[in-house]
């Protein structure tokens, strides 16, 4: 099942989104920058969420859940 990943930095801003990661490839796939989440989803679904570098996730290990 092929993947779209989500760079996540550690205050949950989206840096980026590498999209259509192909499964069991031994290929390296860089966050360009350091990150402390990287969230795999189906592929396509970053561009049906329109998920893209900036957003934001919320969730507790980035402590900026309300």
């Amino acid at each position: 099942l092929p993947l779209d990943m989500m760079f996540i930095r550690a205050d949950g801003t989206v840096f980026g989104v590498a999209k259509g990661a192909v499964p069991y490839s031994e290929t390296v796939i860089q966050s360009g920058e350091p990150v402390r989440a990287v969230l795999e989803i189906n592929a396509g679904v970053a561009d049906k969420l329109q998920i893209k570098g900036g957003d934001v996730v919320q969730f507790k290990i980035f402590g900026n859940v309300p």
